[in-house]
């Protein structure tokens, strides 16, 4: 996913794209590794020698820290108490909109947001709805307790549109949400498909070319339509560490997210979609589409690591796609399941088109109590210490690159979030 990197003033990062062939960055550079020391999001396509690309990218802020004591001399003995000016400590970069500090609501912060700015959201509960018509970056402070709730709501709570990419070829493109809790959305229409409006996330551009990072968030307690999640014409779609259940959908479903006429690049990575349904009770869409993970039209890549689809339940339920690793699917109802591998599979479940890979574990996923929605790993959960040797696919298995570790500095766990193992060594974790 979005990788965030934080970096002093006058240093600089070396981005690192792995092995291909050929290489593009979106600062123009072809080569294997760039130095970085300014803000920004950088961006690589990676092409091997058979033509196949794929792209990832990486947030660079730079961490710039104000005392707001003057200069004071103190005795020996007695002591001074130094604040740090919060907005400067939490959001680095001058190019940052801070709610509600600086701006009352997240729509009146975006309205005054220029493309590639950063509007950061302190924790509280937010009873709004927003569009995001240019390319931002949308973070909260933490993921629990950053809240936009949908109650008494009618439309999407974010809905992401960018002005078509044919009339606005040269407009950036990437928009990443961070570090949010997204609940509480009921909304009785009675329609489907891209142009149903309401969803927690809504992501469409005509022509395509939109690039969303969805990092760090928890969806639950949607009742809508079709769709908790829809990601329409994303040349590239990341999940990655999201939580996503107790979602319901109605009238033509699709369930709890929803690739549709996506492109080059789809990603759910170490995230769980559970306890998800599907249903409508009668005509033609009767029964149809409770999915965890769905994706429409024929993708280059679609790829499910680390990750956990649990008890989705209709007539179509689980996953449908091309590729799924270090994956764990449990008591989802219905078909459609391709190439899973190290994965943790109920043998007993009947899916057509599966077909399981290495490291096939048959056991049920443990949580730690999913009686008050704590869907953080237990310790008898099978999948820890069983993600994925090259998780971020640079060719460097996980003992030798802290990236694809997790904050206690073990190999990865198959699910949203990791079970600790110890105290948090490893600050460069992806789950950081």
């Amino acid at each position: 996913g979005v990788d965030t990197t934080l970096i002093c003033t006058g240093t600089s990062e070396t981005l690192d794209a792995g092995t291909h062939s050929s290489y593009l960055w979106s600062t123009g550079e072809t080569t294997q590794t760039i130095d970085i020391s300014t803000a920004g999001t950088y961006t690589v396509i990676g092409t091997d020698a058979n033509g196949c690309s794929a792209s990832d990218s990486m947030v660079i802020d730079i961490l710039t820290v104000d005392i707001s004591q003057n200069d004071t001399t103190i005795c020996e003995g007695d002591s001074l108490v130094l604040t740090v000016d919060a907005s400067n400590y939490f959001f680095g970069s001058s190019n940052s909109l801070v709610v509600p500090t600086n701006y009352p609501t997240i729509q009146s912060a975006i309205n005054a947001a220029n493309e590639g700015d950063k509007v950061y959201v302190l924790d509280g509960i937010y009873n709004e709805s927003m569009i995001i018509d240019k390319a931002i970056s949308l973070i909260g402070e933490s993921m629990e307790s950053t809240i936009i709730d949908g109650t008494n709501l009618t439309n999407t709570l974010i809905d992401i549109q960018l002005p078509d990419q044919n009339q606005n070829p040269n407009q950036s493109n990437n928009v990443i949400l961070r570090n949010l809790t997204l609940q509480n959305l009921t909304t009785p229409t009675q329609s489907w498909g891209m142009n149903s409006s309401e969803r927690a996330i809504n992501s469409y551009r005509p022509g395509g070319g939109n690039d969303v990072y969805l990092t760090n968030l928890i969806v639950k307690n949607i009742s809508v339509p079709s769709s908790a999640i829809l990601l329409y014409s994303s040349d590239t779609a990341v999940i990655s560490n999201c939580l996503i259940y107790n979602n319901e959908c109605g009238y033509g479903a699709y369930g709890a997210l929803r690739f549709m006429g996506s492109g080059r690049d789809l990603r759910v990575e170490n995230s769980t979609i559970i306890n998800n349904k599907g249903y409508t009770p009668t005509g033609s869409w009767a029964g149809r589409h409770g999915i965890g993970i769905h994706s429409s039209y024929p993708c280059d890549t679609v790829r499910v690591t680390n990750s956990i689809v649990y008890n989705n339940i209709s007539y179509l339920g689980g996953i449908q796609g091309t590729e799924a690793r270090n994956f764990s699917m449990y008591g989802n109802g219905g078909d459609h399941f391709f190439k899973i591998n190290n994965s943790i599979i109920n043998s007993q479940n009947q899916h057509s088109n599966l077909i399981a890979g290495n490291n096939v574990i048959t056991n049920e996923p443990a949580f730690k109590d999913t009686i008050v929605g704590n869907y953080n790993l237990s310790a008898s959960h099978p999948g820890i210490d069983l993600g994925a040797l090259d998780l971020n696919n640079n060719g460097v298995l996980w003992t030798n690159d802290s990236n694809d570790q997790d904050p206690d500095g073990t190999r990865s766990d198959i699910g949203f979030g990791y079970y600790p193992q110890g105290p948090t060594t490893n600050f460069s974790s992806f789950l950081n």
